[in-house]
């Protein structure tokens, strides 16, 4: 093992992944304030937002998911040189991005409707709606801002993207608490503005992160907004053949949290109220181990396109153990300070707070573990990722998640009775079986690349 290696991947990954780490943060904090705002118009209105805030980000997970996959095509060609393709990529990134967001649209309009058959108050259900309407303005601002972050991501410019995220959230705040509430002679929209808020800042910081691309003199050698967008169907092809994938493998994810969400339902809300405090710091943890799933993914494709395999294996041990030991760190934490963190969230006076705080305690030890596998397994598929090996993943988290985890999940919970803590160490059973394929997956195309030899993608 030469150590040199590792310890110059390791302080490159870094300057890459940092900046990842402090956008996902920054971002994750205007979901949390809007909530609040939201919370300022009643119960009603937090009552709505719960119900399109869980539809609406299963939706862009999925969708938005599938553009991922660029930033590494993006990556590889700017290894080797090619900005001609750079070029190509971008302006097929534009198509693609259009055709997913017709769907997205349609999906929002539609399923308030599909809400009436589950959602007997009808002020709930009008607020809903009025919500999930108003969300609609967000698609195509979005969407067009997630593939400019691609563009910048794949280019290894992710000080640019933390740079977007913290122009990004003060103007979500300030365009929806001024629409929501009427402020500075504006109509009072309530839920619907919080929706065009985040409508505007999305727009404003899209034409911002475009003026970047074209004055910035490096990017902008690239050509992207040169000539009008013409359908190249073998770029096309790629960018659909690698994004799709990713986008189903977050399906598969969100669709068992909800699942393990209803679960926990059917136990109680004891066993609901913890494992909420459990997901609200574990996300928290993930948003990291995803910021390094991206500059992993970056820099084996940037090698890649290099051709410098010699190096693949360190850039992949060095992402896994980086999350591990954040991880880690987070993981003792949890289980060395429960009665801290749980009296964020809840009051110590009030009803069922000893009952919640003993079955919280002993979650955080399981996800503690839970979140160290996962963080490595992330880390893992974002390797995979770089080198364009996306089918695999979608499938390791089909089994993994779905296969093993939740059939272990049921017969820990269920069948054995061990209620919420069998439920959550069924899963992470599931993750550790999906982290050990993944990396020796990884291995194995890392040995197969310095070889020389055809990687095996299928």
């Amino acid at each position: 093992m030469n150590l040199s290696i590792y310890w110059q991947e390791n302080k490159r990954l870094l300057e890459i992944a940092l900046p990842l780490i402090a956008a996902n943060l920054v971002q994750s904090s205007s979901g949390f304030i809007g909530t609040l705002l939201l919370a300022s118009l009643g119960t009603d209105a937090l009552a709505a937002s719960g119900l399109v805030a869980s539809l609406y980000f299963a939706l862009v997970v999925v969708f938005w998911g599938m553009l991922s996959g660029i930033a590494v095509l993006i990556s590889q060609a700017h290894g080797a040189n090619q900005p001609d393709k750079i070029s190509s990529l971008m302006r097929q990134g534009m198509f693609f991005t259009g055709l997913i967001s017709i769907p997205m649209m349609l999906i929002l309009w539609l399923v308030p409707g599909l809400l009436s058959y589950s959602v007997s108050d009808t002020t709930i259900l009008n607020l809903a709606t009025q919500y999930m309407h108003a969300m609609i303005w967000i698609i195509v601002p979005g969407s067009c801002l997630v593939l400019v972050e691609q563009l910048l991501i794949g280019l290894q410019r992710s000080s640019i993207v933390m740079l977007l995220s913290l122009m990004s959230v003060p103007l979500e705040i300030i365009a929806s608490y001024v629409l929501m509430f009427g402020k500075w002679g504006f109509p009072k929209y309530g839920v619907q503005g919080l929706g065009y808020g985040l409508a505007f800042a999305y727009a404003s910081v899209s034409v911002i992160a475009v003026v970047y691309i074209s004055w910035q003199n490096d990017i902008k050698s690239y050509r992207i907004f040169n000539q009008l967008p013409r359908l190249e169907w073998q770029s096309l092809r790629e960018i659909f053949r690698i994004g799709w994938p990713i986008g189903a493998m977050y399906g598969v994810e969100v669709s068992l949290f909800a699942t393990l969400a209803l679960c926990m339902g059917k136990l109680g809300s004891i066993a609901l109220d913890a494992h909420q405090i459990v997901m609200q710091f574990m996300a928290l943890e993930i948003t990291v181990a995803f910021a390094l799933m991206q500059a992993t993914s970056i820099s084996v494709g940037y090698a890649i396109g290099r051709k410098d395999f010699g190096n693949l294996t360190a850039i992949g041990h060095v992402g896994m153990l980086q999350a591990f030991s954040i991880a880690l760190v987070v993981g003792v934490i949890y289980c060395l300070f429960p009665n801290w963190l749980v009296g964020l969230d809840i009051r110590y006076d009030q009803a069922n707070s000893q009952a919640i705080l003993a079955l919280t305690s002993k979650l955080l030890v399981i996800v503690a573990l839970f979140q160290i596998v996962e963080s490595v397994r992330i880390v893992a598929m974002g390797a995979l990722r770089g080198m364009k090996d996306t089918r695999f993943a979608m499938l390791n988290s089909l089994l993994c998640f779905w296969g093993i985890g939740f059939s272990l999940s049921y017969l820990f919970g269920f069948i054995l009775d061990y209620k919420a803590v069998g439920l959550w160490l069924g899963l992470t059973l599931g993750l550790c079986c999906g982290a050990l394929i993944l990396v020796m997956r990884y291995q194995r195309l890392a040995k197969n690349y310095r070889q020389d030899l055809e990687p095996i993608t299928e």
